[in-house]
Parts: C-alpha cells; sequence; structure tokens
C-alpha cells in the first residue's frame, strides 16, 4: 500500500552507471525542488530507475519534471505497477507511453545494459 505521508525523495546508486530515484509519499509543487535536486545529483548519464511503487500522490508539477528530464536527454526508467496509486494519472497524463514503463525495478533493471545492471539480490526490492 503506498504511503500517506507528505513527499520524500531516496536516492541510490545501483551501479556504475545506474541510480534508482525513490518517491515516497504524496508529491506536488512542494516537492519539486526534492524531486529536481534527486535528478541533479544523478545528472544525465546512464539510466535512471524512478520507483513510484511508494508513492501515493502526484500532481502535473511532478509530470513535468519528468518530461523536462527525458527531453533533456536522460534516460528513465518507471516502476509503475498495476496497483500502484498514482497509474492512473500517469497514465491520463501520457507519461507511461513517453517512458519506459515496468511493473518490478528487476524488469526495469533488466532493460538496461548488462555492463550496467547491479546484481539483482544486491537491490532492495528488486524481486
Amino acid at each position: 500500500m503506498a504511503d500517506a505521508r507528505p513527499g520524500t525523495v531516496e536516492t541510490e546508486q545501483l551501479g556504475p552507471s545506474v541510480r534508482l530515484v525513490d518517491l515516497v509519499g504524496e508529491h506536488d509543487l512542494s516537492t519539486v525542488p526534492l524531486v529536481e535536486a534527486a535528478f541533479d545529483q544523478v545528472g544525465v548519464t546512464g539510466a535512471t530507475v524512478v520507483d513510484f511503487t511508494r508513492t501515493s500522490f502526484v500532481d502535473s508539477t511532478i509530470v513535468g519534471v519528468f518530461v523536462r528530464r527525458s527531453r533533456g536527454g536522460a534516460t528513465l526508467l518507471l516502476v509503475v505497477p498495476r496497483e500502484c496509486a498514482v497509474r492512473r494519472v500517469l497514465s491520463r497524463v501520457g507519461l507511461t507511453d513517453l517512458l519506459e514503463t515496468f511493473e518490478t525495478r528487476a524488469e526495469a533493471l533488466q532493460a538496461i545494459p548488462r555492463d550496467d545492471v547491479p546484481p539483482a539480490e544486491n537491490v532492495a526490492g528488486s524481486v
């Protein structure tokens, strides 16, 4: 079940050029600086797995962050399980059509070139 607390962003380096950005709770205009800071830390090289599994809400300002980053050259892979609270919103605004979307973190990691992917047993929540 998704978290109902105000949004936080957790980041983790998963491999030489693979980064995880995990959005937890509710995200709107007030958390845009947190999300932007996470992406500034990541940069545009490599791939970023964005996990929405524990996200309970996103608004258009958060969607805009992902659209801008994608257009700026970032490789974003979204983890948006079918039961995820924000899947309907992300689908309706077309984000799931614009960016590669996966049911699990493990599936997203499998889509990254093998040299960049860490072993699955070292990635929390990958299975």
